[in-house]
Order: C-alpha cells, then sequence, then structure tokens
C-alpha cells in the first residue's frame, strides 16, 4: 500500500508545481482585434505665435491652468508697434477733420450772416417799393378820374400809368431776390445743421460713449433697489420694455419734428427709467440728448439717433439673453 500512495503523492507534487508555473508564468504578446477610443483634446492659444519654450512632452499629465508653453514676444511687439501706430494716424486724422470742420463751420456761420444780411436790405427795399408803389397806384387813379371829367390830359395819364407799371415790376423783382435769399439762409444753415453731425460724429469715434466697456445692462442695480425676487425683477423689466419704447419713439419724432422741448421731456423720462434697471450707457446718452434738446442744437441731435438705436437694440439684447 506505501508503494501504491509514493507514487500518488509524488505525481501530486508534479502536477501542483506544474499548474503553479503555468500560472505564474509570463503570457508573452497577446494579439487582440478589436477598436480602441481615445479622448483626444486640442489645445491652442487664443492668439497666434511662435512657441519659445515648450514646458511638457508628449504624454504627459498636466493639470487644468498648467502653464504648457510660452510664445515668443517678437511678434506681438511688432503687431502692438503696428496697431499702436495706426491709432495715433487715426488720430490724427480725426484732429485734423475737426480743425477742418471748425474752419468750414466758422465759414458756414459767415455765410449765413451775410445772406442774412442781404435778406434783410433787401426787405427793407421791398417794404420802400411798394410805398411808391401805392404812391404810384394813388397817382394813376387821380389822373384816370381827371381825365374821365376832362380835367387831366392823356400825356400825363400815360405818365402814372407808367410810373405805376414799374413800381408794380420793383416790387415783384425784389420778392423774386427776397424768395433767392432766403432760399440762401435755408441752405447755409443746413450746411451748418451737416457740419454739426459730422463733429458729433468724429467725436464718437474718438470717445465711443459713457464706459464702451461695460455691459449694456447691469441687473445688480436693479437687485439693489427692489431685492433678488426674480418675479419682481421680470415685472419691472416688462414694465420698463413698454414704458422705454413708447418713450424712445416719442423722442426720436420729436427730433425728426423739430420739437426740442418735447425731445428733451422724453429723453429726461427715459434717462431716469434707465439708470433705474441698470442701463447705464443707455442714461448717460439720453442724458447728452436731453441736454442738446435743452440747447436746441437740432443737427447734433439728429447725429445722436443712430448712436441711439444701436444703444437700445444692445439693451433689448441684453434682457432677452439676461
Amino acid at each position: 500500500m506505501k508503494r501504491i500512495l509514493r507514487p500518488l503523492l509524488l505525481l501530486a507534487l508534479v502536477a501542483g508545481a506544474g499548474y503553479y508555473w503555468y500560472t505564474r508564468r509570463d503570457p508573452g504578446d497577446i494579439v487582440l482585434t478589436g477598436i480602441v477610443t481615445t479622448h483626444e483634446v486640442v489645445v491652442g492659444p487664443q492668439i497666434q505665435g511662435r512657441i519659445q519654450t515648450l514646458l511638457v512632452n508628449e504624454g504627459d499629465t498636466v493639470a487644468k491652468g498648467a502653464l504648457l508653453a510660452v510664445l515668443a514676444p517678437d511678434e506681438l511687439r511688432e503687431e502692438r508697434a503696428f496697431y499702436g501706430a495706426s491709432l495715433e494716424g487715426a488720430g490724427a486724422q480725426v484732429t485734423q477733420s475737426e480743425t477742418a470742420l471748425r474752419l468750414e463751420a466758422k465759414q458756414v456761420a459767415e455765410q449765413i450772416a451775410q445772406a442774412e444780411a442781404s435778406l434783410a436790405a433787401t426787405t427793407a427795399k421791398r417794404e420802400a417799393s411798394e410805398a411808391e408803389q401805392l404812391r404810384a397806384r394813388l397817382e394813376f387813379e387821380r389822373s384816370q378820374a381827371m381825365a374821365t371829367s376832362g380835367i387831366g390830359t392823356a400825356q400825363q395819364l400815360e405818365q402814372t400809368r407808367s410810373a405805376y407799371d414799374v413800381a408794380k415790376s420793383q416790387v415783384a423783382s425784389l420778392a423774386k431776390e427776397i424768395d433767392a435769399a432766403r432760399a440762401s439762409v435755408k441752405l447755409a444753415r443746413a450746411s451748418l445743421d451737416e457740419i454739426a453731425i459730422r463733429r458729433t460724429q468724429l467725436a464718437a469715434t474718438r470717445s465711443p460713449g459713457p464706459d464702451a466697456k461695460s455691459p449694456p445692462v447691469d441687473l445688480d442695480v436693479l437687485s439693489a433697489l427692489v431685492g433678488n425676487d426674480a418675479a419682481v425683477i421680470e415685472e419691472v423689466l416688462t414694465a420698463f420694455r413698454e414704458s422705454a419704447a413708447l418713450a424712445g419713439a416719442e423722442m426720436t419724432r420729436s427730433i425728426a419734428a423739430g420739437a426740442a422741448a418735447a425731445a428733451s421731456d422724453a429723453a429726461h423720462k427715459l434717462k431716469s427709467a434707465a439708470r433705474a434697471i441698470g442701463a447705464l450707457r443707455l442714461g448717460d446718452l439720453c442724458e447728452r440728448i436731453e441736454a442738446l434738446a435743452t440747447a436746441e442744437k437740432a443737427g447734433e441731435l439728429k447725429a445722436l439717433l443712430p448712436l441711439f438705436d444701436a444703444e437700445w437694440a444692445a439693451v433689448l439684447r441684453s434682457l432677452d439673453h439676461g
């Protein structure tokens, strides 16, 4: 019996050692088939340039916000210098244009003064001619009466008739001169208004308005007034949309019609409403319009209308996406 157990025990040991070797051995290369998917992230700078220093290698693990590379500043310096020079050149052009417009405005103002003086002189001449026409008419009517009664002569009647006709022609001629003088004054004033519009537009390019970097609407201003209740804020904004649209339309119509007082009142209402909800840029623009309307500067008022339309549209977009 012992002879049989020994071979069995030896066989069990060999089998165990074989199993251990089989499970612990190096599996070697394994060939599999399939599709391997990866998550690839493309990293790129917000500006173009040449990489001066690369701080990571392919396969490195990086954290959010880590510095990966440094761009060479040479190209950026050159671009900055280029755009700086362009900005200075544009500023010089604006200054030259403003100087030219001031000179042109002075010349047009002198033309207006001359045209108004000519109009006044021609009006005075017409008044004198009308008086002469009245005297000539009375003389002619008296000569007619005398000729009818047989007292006057035909020659006297013809002389008074001729003098009356000349007086009427003189009055008619002066009336045409007055119309021409009035047209000259109107044209010169229109030129002056156009110059005022161009000057306002130039001023807008130099200084685009109150804090152009600020958002169209800062609702924190409204929250400070009414609290953070979303329903209350929405109710206030809805009321603002309706009242501001009416005030803006009234202001635009008044400016187009030359009604300075009405334009000033509408701009004042819209200014207060805009600032209350945090539309500070719109409020400041309405303040400028109110001041110009009070000063009755029609040309500069019309020049601000495109700026107002653009800012009003920006406020509406901000409220829609708010």
